[in-house]
C-alpha cells in the first residue's frame, strides 16, 4: 500500500503500452516498413506506397490512442497475437482472414492499416 500512497505504481494503461511495445519491439511510428508488410506493400504502385504506409501508421496511432475503444483494441491486439503464435508460418494475409470478424469489425483499423498492424505484431514475435 506505500506504493500506492507515494504514486509509484503503473496504471492499467502503462501496463498495456509496456505490453504492447515489447511484442512489437520497434517504435511502431518509426519510419520503414515491417518485413511481413514488404509484399502487401510493393503490390502497390510505387507511387502510392509512401501515401499508403503513412496511412496505415496513422490509422495505428488512432486505434493506439483512442481510449474510448481501448478494450476493442486489445481484444484484437489478442486475437492477432494467439492466431500469429498458432499459425508462425501464415503470412499476413492468412493470419488476416483467421481473425475473429466481430473484433475486426469493431476496430479503428481498415483491411490495409489491419495488415500493417498484423505485420507489426509478427515481426514482434519473430
Amino acid at each position: 500500500m506505500e506504493a500506492l500512497d507515494y504514486y509509484h505504481h503503473m496504471t492499467s494503461n502503462e501496463i498495456k503500452i509496456l505490453v504492447l511495445g515489447r511484442i512489437i519491439n520497434r517504435n511502431p511510428f518509426d519510419k520503414g516498413v515491417p518485413l511481413p508488410f514488404s509484399d502487401t506493400l510493393h503490390k502497390a504502385p510505387p507511387e502510392k506506397r509512401k501515401t499508403i504506409l503513412e496511412d496505415c501508421q496513422l490509422a495505428l496511432s488512432m486505434a493506439l490512442f483512442n481510449k474510448n475503444r481501448a478494450g476493442e483494441l486489445w481484444g484484437l491486439f489478442e486475437n492477432v497475437y494467439s492466431t500469429i503464435v498458432s499459425n508462425p508460418q501464415d503470412d499476413i494475409n492468412k493470419i488476416f482472414k483467421k481473425l475473429n470478424p466481430i473484433l475486426v469489425n469493431q476496430s479503428d483499423f481498415d483491411a490495409i492499416s489491419l495488415k500493417y498492424f498484423i505485420s507489426i505484431v509478427k515481426d514482434g514475435v519473430q
